[in-house]
């Protein structure tokens, strides 16, 4: 049974994606691999994360397709569909398949293509019982999507999951409402690491009911136009000396991304340091605290001291 996640069970998940985990890009979503951690978010601790792919909406178009592949999995539980092991608002996890690619064998393969031939260029795989019953389950999917959602090509869009059924692992997009599904913002989100982040947090931010709507954030981050509330992580300290001379405590650097994971891989190379996690709104700074920290104590600096500089030079970064 797909478990419904709590909010803050999203939120969660939301702030472990990592986009270095992103391996497909729809119309309107983009899929991600899966991770032990989420699953543990989830409460499924013993599963294989390799199993399952996470799909994230993109936009108002994505979140439509979101909510139509839900209903349609929770309405036809026993049909030939990949099964949705959790889902939120803006996420899915769903059992990963080996995909029936028969895109290559012509132009339009819903149309001049077909599950059969998909079979046949795979002849020695399966036996004739096999191929028959993975036909028919195949005919099954697409028939259920047709009468669902009516014809589209994604309806043709199947896998063979690993109990070597045959199923439906794309089946959100409907006919009649084409158009509203998809969005531009996907290929900013897949494509560009600081609107991906940026992304994400304003997902959380909508999550905890603040004051932006899905539709709004969508415009302001393709337009680059409208009031946009997001989240910077800035880590500012003393770098390791390229040498083996001693740390210059007088001299202090910094970095900056809209992913905590990537602020993060810069730690190594700092000999102390604080991360800094800045809120902004509208572009303009309003509120920040500090997240991490490594003060080291040096003969002439106090662990206080050498806060305060920074803490100093941080706010000095800020517009």
């Amino acid at each position: 049974m797909a478990i419904c996640l709590e909010t803050e069970q999203e939120i969660k998940i939301l702030k472990v994606l990592d986009d270095q985990d992103i391996f497909s890009a729809g119309c309107a979503r983009v899929c991600l691999n899966c991770t032990k951690q989420i699953l543990e978010i989830v409460g499924y601790d013993n599963e294989n994360p390799d199993n399952y792919i996470l799909k994230l909406a993109c936009g108002a178009g994505g979140l439509k397709q979101t909510q139509a592949e839900i209903k349609c999995f929770l309405e036809h539980k026993y049909a030939p569909l990949a099964k949705i092991l959790a889902y939120g608002r803006y996420i899915e996890i769903m059992e990963r398949v080996d995909v029936c690619d028969y895109s290559d064998m012509a132009d339009d393969y819903d149309e001049d293509c077909s599950f059969a031939d998909y079979l046949e260029s795979n002849d020695e795989e399966y036996s004739d019982d096999e191929k028959c019953r993975m036909a028919e389950q195949a005919w099954e999917a697409i028939g259920i999507l047709t009468r669902v959602f009516g014809y589209t090509a994604d309806n043709g869009q199947l896998g063979i999951n690993s109990q070597g059924k045959v199923v439906a692992y794309d089946y959100g997009y409907q006919a009649h409402v084409e158009f509203s599904q998809v969005s531009d913002l996907t290929e900013y989100v897949s494509n560009n690491i600081d609107t991906f982040y940026v992304y994400i947090n304003g997902l959380i931010g909508i999550l905890r009911q603040e004051d932006i709507t899905l539709s709004k954030f969508e415009d302001v981050l393709i337009t680059g136009n409208g009031a946009l509330s997001f989240i910077k992580y800035f880590i500012v300290g003393v770098n390791h000396p390229w040498d083996n001379t001693p740390a210059d405590y007088n001299t202090l650097y910094w970095d900056s991304s809209s992913s905590l994971n990537s602020i993060s891989l810069y730690k190594d190379s700092y000999e102390a340091y604080v991360i800094f996690q800045a809120s902004f709104y509208e572009g303009k700074f309003y509120s920040y605290q500090v997240i991490d920290q490594s003060i080291c104590i040096d003969n002439v600096l106090t662990d206080e001291e050498l806060k305060n500089r920074i803490v100093t030079k941080f706010k000095s970064l800020l517009p």
